[in-house]
């Protein structure tokens, strides 16, 4: 195998498939759950993934796998195996999965039909992708920083200020759609995932500009990707919707989501949100290294 970029999340995708090759004729072909350890930079150059079976019992097995390069291992990835199921086939009458219509399942928090949404322009970093931010969300996030108190509010005034309204979970959030660009690409599958977990914006690039740490950059120390759902027949087969929520110290995930359609003018069913499936949840540990230009002076935190 060869990697053909330096990205980290890709690299994972290149782990993924290869053991999809090895787990594909046994009685757990699909990915549940993937850890990665990011240890070193990698090199665009040929790699090797080294797989060990560390358990196969009857419904899951355990994986390790390392990702190679010049005899070091550049990630170390724990992974668990299973039949991964198709949530958009359950039933409301499955007691195990809450779905759509109760009125206590989560919809998907992608606000706009891509449908309805004008792509933004072409990125030069990520020509294989197009891709449409969903704008109510930036609204949304521009209302709670005018929330902000001034420094001469009272203690009461300011606690009120920065206590967010029952229909907001506080910290900010970030949504899109994203679309492969090229037609004769392989349609979407489990293993590109880690990938689209890491196109979010972070959390310093959605603060408001007064509000950003000085210049940096938050580099991936561990990957977490939960696989929720086959990706179903009948819906876009490359088209993804994402979703981040960053919560500063607290919390935050980023979710992949189905997408109804492809990001074009079209009729659109005014159900879609409820008709959509949680892909995969991520987390990720970063750490943030200050730009300083010295070798010297530079440090880094989390």
């Amino acid at each position: 195998m060869e990697v053909v970029t330096s990205n980290l999340s890709y690299a994972v995708g290149i782990i993924l498939s290869a053991v999809a090759a090895l787990q594909a004729s046994t009685l757990h072909p699909d990915v549940i759950h993937a850890t990665a350890h990011y240890l070193q930079p990698l090199d665009v150059a040929a790699c090797e993934v080294r797989v060990r079976r560390i358990r196969e019992g009857k419904n899951l097995a355990n994986i390790d796998a390392d990702l190679i390069q010049n005899g070091k291992t550049r990630i170390a990835a724990r992974l668990v195996y299973g039949v991964l199921p198709d949530i958009s086939l359950t039933s409301s009458s499955d007691h195990l999965t809450l779905a759509a219509p109760s009125p206590l399942a989560r919809r998907v928090p992608l606000t706009q039909h891509p449908a309805r949404m004008t792509p933004d322009a072409p990125h030069s970093k990520f020509i294989y992708q197009i891709k449409a931010e969903d704008r109510n969300i930036e609204k949304r996030n521009a209302a709670k920083a005018q929330r902000r108190p001034t420094r001469s509010a009272s203690a009461d005034d300011r606690r009120k200020a920065l206590e967010p309204p029952d229909s907001e979970n506080g910290g900010l959030e970030w949504a899109a759609w994203i679309q492969l660009s090229d037609s004769g690409d392989a349609p979407l599958e489990a293993t590109m995932m880690p990938l689209f977990a890491d196109l979010m914006k972070n959390l310093p690039v959605l603060l408001p500009r007064e509000c950003q740490p000085e210049p940096s950059w938050f580099a991936t120390v561990v990957l977490t990707v939960e696989f929720r759902s086959r990706i179903p027949a009948g819906y876009s087969p490359r088209t993804l919707g994402l979703y981040s929520s960053a919560r500063f110290m607290s919390a935050g995930r980023h979710d992949a989501v189905s997408s109804p359609a492809k990001l074009e003018h079209r009729a659109i069913d005014e159900d879609w949100r409820e008709k959509q499936v949680c892909l995969a949840v991520s987390t990720q540990m970063a750490l943030t290294i200050p730009d300083t230009r010295s070798p010297k002076k530079i440090g880094s935190r989390l």
